[in-house]
């Protein structure tokens, strides 16, 4: 298996190291399935910033709390995404964020603007910190 920098798109590579430790879980196992099935995974987004979510117009915090991560459905079928986010969302439905009426909701197959992906979600009792920093950059330089 390659390091998982080398499935991420050249603006998402640094941002991978971010998650949480559970969105890291679901991402590797992810990653080694697509590996086996022989599908190209292209990991899309990871954590963000506040400035890229407003830009974006998303409503929810979960890529700046480390909790959510996207793949690209531009390489997968329809049968594909539904495979994944089957199999996925059983296996890992103890991780799952929760969606307004209380159900168990891992992934989310949508277009949010950016193009069609599969966001994967987390809990957010597997929340970090909020990434309300100006710039992304800034994070860096932290080490």
């Amino acid at each position: 298996m390659n390091n998982l920098e080398s499935y991420a798109k050249d603006d998402v590579k640094d941002r991978i190291r971010y998650l949480s430790p559970a969105a890291l879980i679901i991402l590797c196992d992810l990653v080694m399935y697509c590996e086996q099935k022989q599908y190209h995974l292209v990991i899309s987004d990871a954590v963000t910033d506040v400035h890229e979510d407003m830009a974006l117009n998303r409503i929810s915090s979960t890529h700046r709390e480390g909790r959510a991560f996207d793949i690209s459905a531009k390489d997968l079928t329809r049968e594909m995404q539904l495979e994944i986010k089957r199999v996925f969302a059983s296996k890992y439905k103890h991780l799952a964020a929760v969606d307004g009426i209380g159900d168990a909701n891992l992934i989310v197959i949508h277009d949010a603007g950016t193009g069609e992906h599969l966001h994967f979600q987390v809990h957010k009792r597997y929340a970090l910190p909020l990434r309300t920093f100006n710039k992304f950059d800034d994070l860096n330089k932290l080490g």
